[in-house]
């Protein structure tokens, strides 16, 4: 409680200080502009303006595949970038489908396709081709109508539709676990960081502000480059703070200057942020892998049979039951990430060793224990008999987590959404009436806004119930 004190006084002085200070403000929301960075930016963006195009126009391809590429034809005079991004792209779907001499006929087939397709310039045969290698692609991943919406639509789709799912399971009251929620300031056992309304998800204050900063370094960099790469002039970089707590950064281009310029090249500045994120999140994700062994180390935390709670089991030998990636992250989601193994034993028995002997269990004694999982890093430094390695593991999970659900949440086509201005983008690029364009993108942001207030009526329920537990506990006897 003292803790919360301290910090909700620093926060109303720092406020207080900001709201007597020049930076723009919106309430409690602050705009604090400077130009100290718009150097590093001009410099980048100066390296090799063609790797940024490329860059950008791989982001439009990854973002809406089929119809990415589609938009990416009509500029196909400007430079080769949708052939070298089909030629990539083809080449992934060959490698994951062929192999020995059928691999090399693929291989030489999609290259003459790539040249064909190059030379015809038709928006309708790129628009086939990217959505058959995306979806083929897609469908390593996940199911056969997911893949073919992946590769007409993009990324969009893994995002909307299972909103669109949950939003069901919540209308037929099959779940009541929000779909959406915020990530807000909160405390959990005494620790300060990060909460997620509903989903029972605590991210400590350390690692939540560096991968934050990642987050926001990252994308609006990102913007930035490609806004110069473009002949975009910047006007500012920034901070965007909520009292004193840092909620984002922002690159200020030239807003007279955006709108003037080529649809394509408003389209690369926009792109880049939300697949810079996504890039971030995989590389995370394969270096946080990197980082663990694998293990099945389990510690007993709640016991019926001979086996004291705080035994070290060091590994299961008859079974592997916990996959020990998912079981680290879990470690660093949940607060309390506990197993009961007897489900995956059925009706046989599970050995468990330990440092000085063995322990032959069946589904009934299992199902009166609980175990915590304990990681092994693949490199051991302790300093302050703290693993150094394990807060390495930490930040690069949560980098993962931030950047994954940033970037794909930025690709949702409502405004202020990048995806948002996108999807107009591209709309408006089709040779329709402007009325049936206007229409059809509200219908799009009509359709979905209600599927993420769907999603967030939990955390109405959530909130009710909190005001009335509240109102509960102040009625006073008469």
């Amino acid at each position: 409680m003292e803790v919360c004190i301290f910090f909700a006084i620093i926060f109303f002085i720092g406020t207080y200080l900001l709201y007597r200070s020049k930076n723009e403000r919106h309430f409690i929301i602050f705009l604090i502009r400077t130009k100290h960075f718009l150097n590093i930016i001009n410099r980048l963006s100066r390296l090799s303006p063609r790797f940024w195009n490329f860059m950008g126009d791989l982001s439009i391809f990854i973002s809406f595949s089929g119809l990415g590429a589609a938009y990416l034809s009509k500029y196909r005079r400007l430079n080769k970038n949708l052939s070298i991004i089909l030629l990539l792209f083809g080449i992934i779907m060959i490698m994951l489908y062929s192999s020995g001499i059928l691999l090399v006929i693929m291989l030489i087939l999609l290259a003459i396709g790539v040249v064909s397709l190059d030379k015809i310039k038709s928006p309708v045969a790129d628009f086939i081709t990217s959505a058959v290698i995306m979806s083929a692609i897609s469908l390593k991943m996940a199911r056969l109508e997911m893949a073919i919406l992946e590769g007409i639509f993009g990324l969009l789709v893994f995002i909307i539709t299972p909103l669109v799912l949950h939003a069901i399971d919540i209308s037929y009251g099959k779940t009541s676990l929000p779909g959406v929620s915020p990530i807000l300031p909160g405390s959990e056992q005494g620790r300060i960081g990060f909460v997620v309304p509903g989903m029972n998800i605590f991210i400590p204050l350390g690692y939540g502000l560096v991968a934050i900063i990642l987050l926001v370094i990252i994308h609006e960099s990102s913007h930035g480059i490609l806004a110069r790469s473009n002949n975009i002039n910047l006007k500012s970089t920034g901070l965007l703070t909520l009292g004193i707590i840092p909620i984002g950064a922002f690159v200020e281009p030239d807003e007279e200057e955006f709108r003037k310029s080529e649809g394509i090249r408003r389209m690369r500045v926009l792109a880049v942020g939300s697949i810079s994120n996504l890039i971030t999140a995989i590389l995370s994700l394969f270096m946080f892998a990197f980082l663990i062994l694998p293990s099945q180390c389990l510690i007993v935390e709640k016991s019926n049979s001979e086996i004291p709670p705080g035994t070290e089991v060091i590994a299961m030998t008859n079974k592997s039951i916990i996959n020990y990636i998912s079981a680290t992250m879990a470690n660093y989601i949940f607060t309390e990430n506990l197993y009961n193994l007897s489900e995956f034993v059925g009706n046989g028995t599970l050995v468990l060793k330990t440092d000085d002997r063995e322990f032959v269990l069946n589904s009934e004694e299992l199902k009166g224990m609980l175990f915590s999982y304990k990681p092994r890093f693949r490199f051991e430094l302790d300093i302050f008999g703290i693993n150094v390695f394990s807060i390495i593991a930490g930040i690069l999970f949560w980098t993962y987590f931030f950047n994954l659900n940033v970037g794909l949440v930025n690709l949702l086509p409502i405004v202020p959404f990048d995806g948002g201005k996108m999807t107009s983008e591209l709309i408006s690029s089709l040779n329709i009436n402007k009325s049936v364009i206007n229409v059809f993108t509200y219908a799009i942001i009509l359709v979905c806004l209600i599927v993420i207030l769907i999603n967030a009526l939990p955390l109405l329920d959530m909130i009710i119930e909190f005001i009335s537990r509240m109102n509960y506990s102040i009625v006073l006897p008469i």
